[in-house]
C-alpha cells in the first residue's frame, strides 16, 4: 500500500498519484517511462484541447488550466516515441520529462516568463536521460513565454521549447483502471487497484469491482456527473482486504458528482470538488 498526503489542488494529488504510478509499474532502465502526466486543473469534464488566445507579441494572460505537449527542444530532435509535457496551475508547472515527473514554480509578468526550482522523481530510463537533462536545463532558464494560435513557446539561451496543445481521452467509451482512492486527507493505492474497472457508455457504467462486477445508470451535463443506484453481484471474495477495498470502492464511487479528464486520467469529485477516485486508462502503463 502507498499513502500520500493530499494537497488542497488537484494539480498536486495527481502529479503525486503519478509519481507513484511510475515507481510502480516501471524498473529502473526501462526503456519507457512516460505515462500521460496529468492536471485535472482544467474545466471539469473537459475533453477539449485548451488553448490561450493572444497574439506572439502581447502578454499572454493566463496559463492555468492548459495542457500542452513538447515538439521541439532548440535545435534537438526528440527520441522517437517519447512524450515531454507540460501542464500549469495558477502558481505551479509539471509534467512528465519522457522518463520523470517533475514541478515547480513559475512568474510571469506580461511574456516575461522564469522557473524556479524543479522538484523530480529519480527514475532512470534507458536512451532518454540526456533528453531529460536538457530539456530540465532549458526549461529552467526560460527567460520569456509567448502564445500564437495553438502553438506555446518558451524562449531560453539555448533555443525555443515549443509545445502544441495536449489532446484528452473521452469519458465514454473509454476503459479505465482505478489509480487510487481518497482516505484520511490523502490518496491512497493498493495492487488491488488494477483489478478494479470502470466503463462509461450509453448512460451505464460498470466494470469490476475487484471482487463483483457492478453496474449503474449515470447522466452528464457539463461538469457533473450523476450516478443512480450501484447494482453488484454478491460473490464473497476469501480475501478479506479484497472485500474490504471493494466495499470502499463502490461507496467512493457512490459519491461522484462530477469529473474532469485531462490526458488519459479520469478524476472524480464530490459535489464541493474534493478528489474521490483516480483513474488511468486500461492498459496504458500507469
Amino acid at each position: 500500500m502507498w499513502i500520500f498526503g493530499m494537497k488542497r489542488t488537484i494539480f498536486m494529488t495527481v502529479v503525486v498519484l503519478l509519481a507513484l504510478a511510475v515507481f510502480a509499474a516501471c524498473a529502473p532502465d526501462s526503456d519507457q517511462g512516460e505515462p500521460p502526466v496529468i492536471d485535472p486543473t482544467a474545466t471539469a469534464g473537459a475533453e477539449a484541447t485548451a488553448t490561450l488566445e493572444t497574439d506572439g507579441g502581447e502578454p499572454v494572460g493566463e496559463l492555468a488550466g492548459t495542457h500542452w505537449n513538447l515538439v521541439s527542444m532548440g535545435d534537438e530532435t526528440l527520441v522517437e516515441g517519447s512524450t515531454i509535457s507540460l501542464d500549469f496551475t495558477a502558481q505551479e508547472l509539471g509534467g512528465v520529462t519522457g522518463c520523470n515527473h517533475y514541478g515547480g514554480p513559475y512568474t510571469l509578468d506580461g511574456t516575461s516568463f522564469s522557473v524556479g526550482e524543479l522538484v523530480m522523481t529519480q527514475m532512470a530510463c534507458e536512451g532518454l536521460m540526456d533528453q531529460e537533462a536538457l530539456y530540465v536545463e532549458m526549461l529552467t532558464a526560460a527567460e520569456s513565454i509567448t502564445v500564437e494560435e495553438d502553438t506555446l513557446t518558451i524562449r531560453t539561451p539555448q533555443g525555443d521549447l515549443v509545445y502544441e496543445p495536449a489532446e484528452h481521452v473521452s469519458l465514454e467509451g473509454t476503459d479505465w483502471m482505478l489509480g487510487g482512492i481518497a482516505q484520511d486527507e490523502a490518496i491512497v493505492s493498493t495492487s488491488i487497484d488494477a483489478d478494479i474497472t470502470a466503463t462509461f457508455e450509453g448512460g451505464t457504467v460498470g466494470g469490476s469491482a475487484g471482487c463483483n462486477t457492478y453496474t449503474a445508470d449515470y447522466t452528464v451535463e457539463g461538469e457533473t456527473l450523476e450516478l443512480g443506484e450501484i447494482i453488484r453481484t454478491e460473490m464473497a471474495c476469501e480475501d478479506v482486504e479484497r472485500n474490504e477495498r471493494e466495499e470502499l470502492f463502490l461507496t467512493t464511487l457512490g459519491e461522484t458528482a462530477a469529473y474532469e479528464i485531462v490526458r488519459d486520467t479520469l478524476t472524480l469529485m464530490d459535489g464541493d470538488g474534493n478528489v474521490l477516485l483516480i483513474f488511468n486508462v486500461l492498459g496504458s502503463g500507469q
